[in-house]
């Protein structure tokens, strides 16, 4: 899939998103930053910089605003702490002829040719709109992180792989707002509403750990400098994927939903996924296992728990948000026999219907509205997976089958069916059918299978009379 802007193509160099592209980009410069510190002679410095302005070209041909601004964000982290941490330079030193070297003057040509770039293919623009007239993209952004919050205290346990863009898009996106998305648009709030917060916590436990003793580690004066550049690189590193994954969807593997009609992502788009997520997952590895041979049991002890009291905060403050926002139908996710149902809860004092799509015949989204204009009082139970003969054994008070599921008709003991365009041939109308729902044409003979429903009902039993409701 091609992203553009303003007919600029926005290069993803082989991810599905240049957002993602920008992540890596974002992940990889800090190292590269190290490189240049490590480094004493100036020729290898100048390489490193060259290595540098290709990444940071690259980086302006994503067009992505939010890489521009993790790139802002991390180099400010890393530099700072190089100069104020590790070279511990006060401010009275800091003067204006330090600034005049011909070193200086270099990356500052350089860096003006990388803006002047641009500027001129229309990079900034896009930037800077970002907040003086933020466009849907990224208002939309706040109203899918709402309606994450409100998956996430509705299914705690999690709703499962490929499901929260699904869910929010049919359910839980707000009456007037038009939104179609695969994923929650945040990394975290996609892992919390399909894995769960258990899940979560246990990753956001390990991360904060890490991160911490990592902390302790580049704080720690008594650490040598080349090392701590390097704990320093690997922290910045960390954070530059964390705000890449709190601002889009970087670390998303669902690149392929059966479920919505998306463009679907090529294989050479899951490979480069895999590799981003990949790289940063190694990241807090390989900060511990760097700081680990200086790490004590009473710095480790804090960190851990200082790592999960504010994981726990994190968790308790997305199930409270979703929980006090404005609610959308309770919906929840079931697992009965072999088969996972969506259950919509409109209201407890509701009948419960059981429906069984045919994608062939509606798709989910016209289903779900088929059902609120024709049963509005009922609360919603509605397979997602292969259903079976056992999937119907749970009581309902109302059971309708569409399409081609109108043969399990006679094979369910519901005393309440209704067919919803049907599509298979009932030799005999069972008696516990008691409506056919058919499109209204002038000559309702349309589909010879309705056609004969239409004929068979007006000799059937009159005690059990099935109705025809045409829409």
């Amino acid at each position: 899939m091609e992203f553009t802007y303003q007919g600029l193509v926005r290069y993803a160099y082989g991810f599905a998103n240049p957002n993602h592209a920008a992540a890596m980009i974002t992940i990889l410069l800090p190292f590269l930053w190290a490189l240049r510190v490590y480094f004493k002679r100036t020729l290898f410095k100048s390489a490193v910089f060259c290595l540098e302005c290709i990444l940071y070209l690259a980086l302006v041909f994503t067009y992505s605003r939010t890489g521009f601004f993790v790139l802002m964000i991390s180099a400010a982290f890393f530099w700072s702490g190089k100069y104020f941490f590790i070279d511990k330079i006060k401010k009275e030193q800091i003067k204006l002829k330090s600034f005049l070297s011909k070193k200086t003057f270099g990356i500052v040509a350089v860096l003006f040719i990388i803006a002047a770039v641009a500027i001129s293919f229309k990079a900034t623009d896009r930037y800077f709109r970002w907040f003086a007239s933020p466009e849907k993209s990224i208002t939309n952004r706040f109203v899918i992180w709402k309606g994450a919050t409100q998956i996430i205290a509705d299914n705690p346990q999690g709703v499962g792989l490929e499901r929260s863009g699904f869910l929010f898009t049919l359910l839980y996106c707000p009456p007037g707002n038009d939104i179609t998305c695969r994923t929650m648009i945040n990394s975290f709030l996609t892992l919390a509403a399909e894995q769960g917060l258990w899940v979560s916590l246990l990753l956001l436990s390990f991360l904060f750990t890490a991160t911490f003793l990592g902390l302790v580690s580049f704080i720690d004066t008594g650490e040598i400098k080349t090392r701590r550049v390097f704990i320093l690189s690997l922290l910045t590193a960390i954070f530059a994927g964390g705000l890449s994954g709190i601002m889009s969807t970087c670390f998303d593997l669902n690149t392929v939903n059966e479920l919505l009609n998306l463009p679907q992502g090529t294989e050479l788009n899951i490979y480069m996924q895999s590799v981003l997520l990949i790289i940063w997952c190694i990241l807090p590895f390989l900060l511990i296992s760097t700081v680990s041979n200086r790490a004590n049991l009473k710095n480790i002890g804090k960190s851990g728990a200082l790592a999960l009291l504010l994981s726990t905060v994190i968790i308790v403050i997305m199930y409270s948000t979703g929980k006090y926002f404005e609610r959308a139908p309770s919906c929840e996710i079931t697992q009965r026999v072999e088969t996972t149902f969506v259950t919509i809860k409109r209201n407890d004092s509701f009948s419960s219907l059981l429906f069984i799509p045919d994608e062939n015949t509606l798709t989910f989204k016209e289903s779900l509205s088929w059902l609120k204009q024709n049963y509005p009082d009922y609360n919603y139970e509605i397979p997602l997976t292969e259903f079976s003969r056992k999937s119907f054994e749970s009581s309902h008070d109302t059971i309708v089958l569409c399409g081609k599921n109108s043969f399990w008709s006679n094979k369910i003991s519901n005393p309440n069916i209704h067919l919803l365009l049907p599509s298979s041939i009932l030799t005999e109308l069972p008696s516990n059918v008691k409506i056919i729902f058919l499109p209204a044409f002038d000559n309702n003979g349309h589909n010879p299978v309705w056609k004969e429903l239409v004929a068979s009902t007006k000799h059937f039993n009159s005690k059990n009379k099935c109705k025809i409701k045409f829409y």
